[in-house]
């Protein structure tokens, strides 16, 4: 009879277990597929295994310890001259020696967007729920060309630091050790404003004339075979011109190129207000220096979302997409002992 009871009771307790295991997977079944994603705010899954996967890791070559190369690749117009030892000056005025180092790092994470305030990199996330400034395609005025405008959100994103790899906060560091939001365009009133942003950079009239638009062609010769000349700070090579350093662009090209343009005018923006920094040559070798216009040979480009460009090729479907990340290795050339390197 006890046994029986016990069986009995055993039984009723087995049975609401799995009741409720039952409920409880309905239940998270229920929430998966209830999911909503925001097709204009897509998540782009930086913070996940893309980190390494979407990353062409073959871009940070050539590396060059103490002189001597290592890896394939040019070494960038304008790098500091190879050398075994360098020397620095500490806080107190003290100098110290150490050994040169110079490479490319993954440094800046450049969202480029259509909805402001859209942030892909934050898996989604609306950083404002402001309906304003959405970006598109549009005539203008006189003629048929067409414009496109977008907006921006950069990233620092030293991820060789975050590795703590090559870090130190002593020589060749641009003051960013971590990710940090720099900048977002739809707070800044001259990045949807033409005629306003040519009031912060009267240069751009210079780069109106003849002469300055021959430059520019010689630029974009060059910049075909790998060569952009640094002394044409108003051209983009192909991509077209900088100035002014707004969120318009031509449509003349493929979105990639589009989108490229765009995050070239942000880098751009950024040196002009004392954001970004140059990290090359023989004077940075102690340090990052202040320049308001763009070291162009400094930075490569790769695409990060939405298709990955891995090992320098690009998916066919990418000229579907128009909108995406874009993941930036800066160049960096300092006096190591442990030192950070971008």
């Amino acid at each position: 009879m006890i046994r029986s009871i016990v069986t009995t009771t055993l039984s009723m307790i087995v049975a609401m277990a799995l009741c409720l295991a039952s409920v409880g997977l309905v239940l998270a079944e229920t929430t998966t597929t209830t999911e909503s994603v925001n097709p204009s705010c897509p998540d782009a899954k930086v913070f996940s295994n893309k980190l390494f996967s979407a990353i062409d890791w073959d871009n940070i070559f050539p590396i060059r310890i103490a002189g001597g190369k290592l890896g394939s690749g040019d070494i960038p117009d304008g790098a500091a001259d190879s050398r075994f030892v360098c020397m620095c000056l500490d806080n107190n005025g003290v100098p110290f020696f150490g050994t040169q180092l110079g490479m490319w790092r993954p440094n800046r994470l450049i969202e480029v967007v259509r909805v402001a305030n859209c942030s892909p990199a934050l898996g989604g996330t609306m950083l404002q729920s402001r309906t304003r400034l959405i970006g598109g395609p549009e005539a203008q005025e006189h003629d048929s060309t067409d414009v496109h405008f977008y907006n921006v959100n950069v990233w620092a994103f030293p991820l060789i630091t975050m590795l703590n790899l090559f870090t130190s906060t002593q020589c060749g560091n641009d003051g960013f050790m971590d990710v940090d939001l720099i900048n977002i365009s739809t707070v800044d009133p001259t990045w949807n404003d033409e005629e306003l942003s040519l009031l912060f950079t009267p240069e751009a009239y210079i780069f109106c004339t003849p002469p300055a638009l021959a430059l520019q062609l010689a630029d974009a010769a060059a910049s075909t075979v790998g060569k952009p000349m640094n002394s044409a700070i108003g051209s983009a090579g192909t991509w077209g011109s900088l100035y002014p350093l707004s969120g318009f662009g031509l449509t003349m090209g493929s979105a990639p190129q589009v989108t490229s343009l765009i995050a070239t005018k942000a880098l751009a923006k950024l040196h002009r207000i004392a954001f970004a920094r140059r990290t090359m040559g023989n004077d940075t070798m102690c340090g990052a220096k202040i320049s308001v216009t763009i070291t162009k040979t400094q930075y490569r480009y790769s695409t990060f979302y939405p298709v990955p460009e891995v090992s320098g090729k690009l998916s066919d479907m990418y000229s579907n997409f128009e909108g995406e990340d874009k993941d930036l290795a800066g160049h960096q050339d300092s006096n190591f002992e442990g030192e950070d390197k971008d």
